[in-house]
């Protein structure tokens, strides 16, 4: 995974954790000081290739982490 895919999922892993529902695309922008919506889109779309992600419904703020998404987060706490 590349590094702003982990940015990325940490931001929404707390933002979720603090907050206790899914950020918006501009919210994720504004956590991973990204200024392009697509870019954050294009990042989502690949997490959910990857498994990472998985979207519950047709609106964004439905998508969840999966427990593999959690696994890479926990690895990636632990290497630093």
């Amino acid at each position: 995974m590349k590094g702003e895919q982990i940015e990325i999922l940490k931001a929404i892993e707390k933002f979720i954790r603090d907050n206790g529902f899914y950020p918006t695309i501009w919210e994720i922008c504004r956590l991973v000081n990204v200024k392009s919506t697509r870019g954050v889109h294009m990042y989502l779309k690949r997490l959910g290739e990857l498994g990472i992600v998985e979207n519950q419904g047709a609106l964004l703020g439905t998508m969840k982490i999966t427990k593999k998404g959690r696994d890479v987060i926990k690895a990636y706490e632990i290497i630093g």
